[in-house]
């Protein structure tokens, strides 16, 4: 009995100094605002600029859609990532004060900053930084407080989205053309000449001249393949293997060709092993990498276009 009794007076204490802690004038609060890197209204900013210590970024919005740089279509999967990460990541705590310092001078020197605009009107800028393999990621404003950001139940790396270079933000589909204006495609393979093909329209029918018993539905299944071909991004420099593979004889061209006569093109280069991405090269001399599954209609030959294959 008597050890309850003393129990119960250290619990009325302990409140009693709760209660005294939480209206004195002078204690600080910890309460963090989760919103602080937050915008009014996300769904209005028209540009973002990410700047790094080796790179810039601006993503800006028009009429004809997001671009990167002001030259290249954006990915629209990135686009609505990187907005649903400035929606969704909230600042969890503040930095320890042991650990603030050194965290805040890492995250200006070696993070990206992050500006976004509305109607050419500065919205918000703020500093980002992470560790990947701990998943952590630390927002901070010009105040040099950094903290540790999360979205709530999920555990991702908050940062990545902010981390990403031009070729990764550009669109990765593969043959940009409306296809009601297509005239032609043809496909020609280096060592198998005899498989080469060409699909074109002759009055309202998909014809493969040579090929007479060409089964229609494989004609449009490969077409619809072709015009949803994407790649796993674009590569500015080509590093080893993939600079001396460049330099290679392709193994496949593929050329499709508007009703304007405008022609899109794209080479792929013969599988390395141990690699699991084809490189590829675009009409404007741009390398791209495409995964395996991806890459299966470029491999289609005339003989598969057969009827009864």
């Amino acid at each position: 009995m008597k050890s309850n009794i003393t129990y119960l007076i250290s619990l009325t204490a302990l409140a009693g100094l709760c209660a005294l802690l939480a209206f004195w004038p002078n204690a600080k609060s910890t309460t963090v605002n989760p919103n602080i890197f937050k915008v009014p209204d996300q769904t209005k900013i028209d540009r973002v600029v990410f700047v790094s210590p080796t790179d810039t970024v601006a993503l800006a919005y028009s009429e004809q859609g997001w671009k990167v740089n002001g030259r290249h279509k954006a990915d629209r999967n990135l686009i609505t990532a990187l907005f649903a990460t400035v929606y969704q990541a909230i600042a969890k705590r503040e930095v320890a004060a042991s650990l603030s310092d050194s965290v805040a001078r890492r995250v200006v020197a070696e993070g990206t900053r992050v500006s976004l605009f509305e109607q050419g009107e500065l919205r918000k800028t703020f500093w980002v930084h992470g560790h990947a393999p701990t998943n952590e990621t630390w927002f901070q404003l010009a105040d040099g407080k950094p903290y540790l950001m999360n979205i709530p139940g999920y555990r991702v790396y908050v940062a990545s989205v902010f981390q990403l270079g031009e070729d990764v933000w550009r669109d990765k589909l593969v043959f940009d053309i409306n296809w009601q204006n297509f005239r032609s495609c043809e496909s020609a393979f280096a060592a198998a000449p005899e498989q080469n093909f060409r699909i074109q329209w002759v009055g309202r029918a998909l014809e493969v001249p040579g090929l007479p018993m060409a089964d229609t539905a494989k004609v449009a299944n490969y077409l619809d393949a072709i015009s949803e071909l994407v790649a796993e991004r674009f590569v500015s420099n080509l590093m080893p293997p993939w600079d001396s593979l460049s330099r290679t004889q392709p193994l496949n061209r593929t050329v499709l060709t508007d009703v304007a006569g405008r022609q899109h093109t794209l080479e792929l280069f013969p599988p390395l092993p141990d690699q699991r991405s084809w490189l590829a090269r675009n009409a404007q001399g741009e390398y791209l990498l495409i995964g395996f599954p991806d890459v299966r209609p470029l491999l289609v030959r005339k003989q598969d276009l057969a009827r009864g294959r």
